[in-house]
């Protein structure tokens, strides 16, 4: 709501900005390959970090700290199923080069559903930009965007290296 309020003050088409970007967020989580305990276990270990990775960085720009507080809540409040769930991933990689590789496999796939709907998001509108930038130039709005993801992205790969999940190769 906080989010939706704030473009309110910035754009009459707040409510179609809001429709369009919902899409590409929902796709992220309702992808059907979600079928396996492995598959859960990338989720909660590596996408929904991710996610939570995006919000902790836009979440000040709402400009209502108990907004950001609950959306903060709402994705990282999963420290021990996220601590289970790296374990597992961890411990499974380990038993043999195929398990790594399928873990692997999983992860790209969920990384590339979560930088497609990014990708989707700032092509549809410039919401994110807006909400970034607040009133800077439009440079400094593409830059706030730009870095938005390149923090992700890093903080990312940190967590996959953590598990022994980043291949160098």
């Amino acid at each position: 709501m906080a989010l939706h309020n704030h473009l309110r003050e910035r754009t009459d088409l707040a409510d179609a900005v809001m429709e369009r970007q919902r899409g590409a967020f929902d796709g992220f989580f309702d992808d059907p390959s979600l079928d396996s305990f492995e598959a859960l276990c990338v989720l909660f270990a590596v996408g929904l970090p991710l996610t939570a990775d995006f919000v902790a960085r836009i979440a000040p720009a709402l400009g209502d700290d108990a907004a950001a507080a609950v959306l903060l809540e709402s994705l990282g409040g999963r420290g021990d199923i996220a601590a289970f769930a790296a374990r597992w991933l961890r411990d499974h990689s380990d038993d043999s080069r195929d398990a790594k590789d399928q873990v692997q496999s999983v992860v790209a796939e969920l990384t590339g559903r979560a930088l497609t709907s990014f990708q989707r998001v700032v092509q549809d509108t410039d919401a994110l930009a807006v909400l970034l930038a607040q009133d800077e130039a439009p440079d400094q709005a593409d830059r706030a965007v730009r870095d938005v993801l390149l923090e992700v992205l890093d903080a990312h790969r940190r967590r996959l290296a953590a598990m022994g999940l980043d291949d160098p190769s």
